[in-house]
């Protein structure tokens, strides 16, 4: 099981790169003012563990493949901590995003997670600690489809 913790840039820019794109919903973020930490639970799907549902031709005269598959959203979750306080913005209102950016400002003391949607969490911190758990808790299954690209909607379903 992957456990990144940041407390310098390098390693923030890691987290971000393993948590780009995955989902989480509004709602399940939590701060403990007590323990000066919030947590994240998000839901990141493994790729390897795909199995193929349906194909479909489209296109003129049906050139084009479309492949329908699933595979087992996991749990993970991003924590930060040292924080005094947050803001959560959500501009979308949809209650949900996916992540987009993490970044630190050391002068500021704040740390921001830019969701793909218009989506901001600010939060004020006393220095640079980030953590990134993965863990083997299947929440559900994701659907995505690809041909040309990749579609999917970040919903969790259960099995078919």
């Amino acid at each position: 099981m992957l456990e990144i913790i940041a407390t310098d840039a390098p390693r923030l820019n890691e987290i971000e790169g393993e948590i780009h794109d995955w989902f989480f919903d509004l709602d399940d973020i939590q701060f403990d003012s007590g323990t000066g930490k919030i947590v994240i639970p998000f839901r990141r799907w493994d790729y390897d563990e795909r199995r193929l549902i349906s194909t479909e031709q489209q296109g003129w005269f049906r050139r084009r493949m479309r492949e329908h598959w699933e595979a087992p959203w996991y749990r993970w979750f991003l924590s930060v901590g040292r924080v005094d306080g947050y803001e959560l913005v959500d501009e979308a209102d949809v209650g949900q995003t996916d992540f987009c950016s993490i970044s630190y400002d050391a002068i500021d003391g704040t740390l921001t997670i830019q969701g793909c949607q218009p989506v901001t969490l600010t939060a004020s911190v006393r220095a640079l600690e980030v953590s990134l758990r993965e863990t083997a808790e299947v929440i559900g299954t994701a659907r995505f489809s690809s041909g040309p690209g990749l579609y999917y909607d970040g919903a969790v379903y259960p099995p078919s």
